[in-house]
């Protein structure tokens, strides 16, 4: 799968490449989130689905949109617009979410590529850091609180043994103890 994420990657960056848009790549959506967007009570579990009017069946995995995804920063509506074109004009389109009109002001494309769903997020530049603040606190939220370790490796890049064997703060940034929240 890392092999078919890279070719995702290369192949998007090829399209878009005309265009001089900075692209932020995501990573692979993990297993543990696509697990708890599948579960039983997540975005594609029957309940969800039903409330939602939408058709469920099994396996219901096939109904993740954003396994593979990336960002364009689009520095006017112009852009966006010629992106957009160039997007859904090279790969079949399956939903558009159009938010340019309220927060986060943006839009999420999601098109057929090599039999699967990905997603590009299309941002106007000026508005990714306002953006990129609540996705962190987002990413924060998500954490469950019954177990601190998992807030804690949530944000900071280290493991919690080797960081207790530290006497202050500044012994730890020497070794180079990063946070996760990039801003």
């Amino acid at each position: 799968t890392w092999v078919l994420s890279a070719k995702f990657h290369e192949e998007f960056e090829t399209l878009f490449g005309p265009l001089n848009l900075r692209i932020i790549h995501a990573p692979m959506k993990s297993i543990e989130r696509a697990t708890v967007k599948t579960s039983t009570d997540g975005d594609y579990g029957l309940a969800q689905m039903r409330e939602d009017g939408r058709e469920y069946s099994d396996p219901n995995g096939k109904f993740l949109r954003d396994i593979l995804r990336l960002s364009l920063l689009c520095p006017s509506q112009e852009s966006l617009e010629a992106a957009h074109g160039m997007l859904v004009g090279a790969h079949p389109p399956v939903a558009t979410k159009d938010r340019r009109a309220e927060p986060p002001h943006d839009v999420l494309q999601t098109v057929w590529w090599r039999g699967l769903i990905v997603e590009i997020q299309l941002h106007f530049a000026d508005v990714i850091a306002v953006k990129t603040l609540s996705h962190a606190a987002y990413n924060l939220s998500r954490v469950p609180t019954g177990n601190l370790k998992n807030l804690y490796q949530s944000v900071f890049d280290h493991s919690i043994m080797h960081l207790e064997k530290f006497a202050t703060v500044e012994d730890g940034l020497a070794r180079d103890i990063v946070s996760k929240l990039h801003f």
